[in-house]
C-alpha cells in the first residue's frame, strides 16, 4: 500500500489469483494527467443518471488521445440483466475486433458486474477499469463475482473476473441522504461477518442520523477493502438467501431493492440468532437503526408462508449459507428449515413491534 501525501492511497488488491490496482483519495482527473490514456478506443457503460450529471466531464477528459463510445443503462441496481447484456453485445458488434479498447465501468453496483461480465466474454480486446460512484458500486467492483440476472432478479450468469483498475473518485459519487444510508448496510454486513469490533465503531461513529447524513465514510474505505480482500464472496452474501426470496413475493412491489437487501440481512442474523445465540444485543441493533430511520417492518401485506416456501426453494439451488459462532466469527454453512424459519419470522416481528411501540411513546 502507498498513500501519496494527504489521503491519496493506493494499492494492489488480489482475490484468488487475480489482482488490480486500486485508488483512492484522488481525482480521476488527476490520475489521468498522470498517465493519460492515448491511442484507445474508450467504451464507457454507465447509468442514465450519471452520464446526465458528469458526460461532458469525462468526455472532455479521454477524447483529447483517444475515440468515446457510450453505452446507457437504467438506473437499477440490477441493470446486469439479460436485457442490458444484449443490449451492449448489439452495441459491441458494430466496433472493430482488431482495435485497442479500455472499457469503463462508471455507475452502480449494476453497472460494476454487467461490465465485469462483458469484459471477460467479449471478443474485443481491452482491459477494464471501475469508476464506482459509492460504497456499494465500490463494493461491488472488489467482488470476483459478476452476475448476469434474469427476471425477478435471479442469477442465470457467473463469471469470475476483476478489473485492472477500480479508481474511488469521491467528486463522482452520489452523496444523497438516501445513498448515505443505503452504504451504510454494506459497512454492517463487513461488521456482522468480520468484526465485532467494526460493528461497534460504526455504531460510535453514526449513533443518529444527522452524523450519519454528515459524517463522511472515508476512515472506514481501508478496512472494507481489507475485509472484502480476505472474504468477499461471504461478506457480499450475507442475507442474499432472504432478500431474494422477497422478489419471489407478490408483495415484491411494497419494498425497495435496498429494502429487501437491509430486510434480508436482518432476517438472516435474526435466524441466526435463534438457532445458535450469540452474545449480540439483536434487540438494541434494530432500535439504532430504527432511530437511523431504516425501514425494519416487514409489509403487513407479506403473507409469511409463502414468503417461507420461496425461500426454501432457493435454498434448493444456493449455496448454504454462514451460522457465526459470534458476531464476527463464522461456526458453519447450512441452510434453514421450515420451522426455524417460521420461528425466526414470527419472533423478529415480535421485536420489531416493540421497538416501534418504544419509539412512538418517546416522541
Amino acid at each position: 500500500m502507498k498513500a501519496k501525501g494527504g489521503m491519496i492511497v493506493e494499492r494492489v488488491y488480489t482475490k484468488n489469483g487475480y489482482s488490480c490496482r486500486v485508488v483512492y483519495g484522488e481525482t480521476f482527473a488527476t490520475q489521468l494527467k498522470q498517465e493519460p490514456v492515448t491511442n484507445k478506443h474508450v467504451v464507457i457503460v454507465t447509468n442514465q443518471r450519471y452520464y446526465d450529471r458528469f458526460s461532458q466531464k469525462l468526455l472532455q477528459l479521454f477524447s483529447v488521445h483517444s475515440e468515446v463510445d457510450w453505452y446507457i443503462c437504467t438506473n437499477s441496481a440490477h441493470c446486469n440483466n439479460l436485457d442490458e447484456l444484449n443490449g451492449l453485445l448489439s452495441f459491441a458488434a458494430k466496433f472493430p475486433q482488431e482495435a485497442d479498447y479500455l472499457f469503463v465501468a462508471f455507475g452502480n453496483e449494476g453497472v460494476m458486474e454487467l461490465m465485469g461480465f462483458f469484459q471477460k466474454t467479449t471478443v474485443l480486446q481491452g482491459e477494464l477499469w471501475c469508476l464506482p460512484v459509492s460504497i456499494r458500486s465500490l463494493a461491488k467492483a472488489l467482488t470476483l463475482s459478476n452476475t448476469i440476472e434474469k427476471l425477478n432478479n435471479q442469477p442465470v450468469m457467473e463469471i469470475q473476473a476483476l478489473g485492472s483498475q477500480i479508481i474511488f473518485d469521491q467528486t463522482l459519487t452520489n452523496n444523497q441522504s438516501e445513498g448515505k444510508m443505503v452504504d451504510l448496510l454494506w459497512f454492517l454486513q463487513c461488521g456482522i461477518v468480520r468484526d465485532h469490533d467494526f460493528l461497534k465503531l460504526l455504531y460510535q461513529n453514526y449513533p443518529n442520523q444527522k452524523k450519519l447524513l454528515s459524517q463522511s465514510f472515508n476512515g472506514l474505505i481501508a478496512p472494507l477493502i481489507n475485509y472484502y480482500e480476505a472474504d468477499s464472496e461471504v461478506i457480499e452474501t450475507y442475507g442474499q438467501l432472504f432478500e431474494r426470496a422477497f422478489y419471489q413475493t407478490q408483495t415484491s412491489h411494497l419494498l425497495s431493492d435496498h429494502m429487501k437487501r437491509l430486510l434480508g440481512i436482518l432476517l438472516q442474523l435474526k435466524w441466526n440468532d435463534e438457532i445458535e445465540p450469540l452474545t449480540f444485543n439483536y434487540r438494541n441493533f434494530l432500535i439504532w437503526l430504527d432511530y437511523l430511520g431504516f425501514p425494519i417492518e416487514l409489509p403487513d401485506e407479506l403473507l409469511i408462508s409463502t414468503y417461507v416456501e420461496q425461500m426454501l426453494q432457493l435454498a434448493k439451488k444456493s449455496k448454504k449459507i454462514v451460522v457465526l459462532e459470534k458476531i464476527g466469527i463464522i461456526k458453519e454453512h447450512r441452510n434453514p428449515t421450515e420451522k426455524e424459519l417460521l420461528a425466526t419470522l414470527e419472533s423478529y416481528k415480535k421485536i420489531v413491534q416493540e421497538v416501534k411501540g418504544e419509539h412512538n411513546e418517546n416522541i
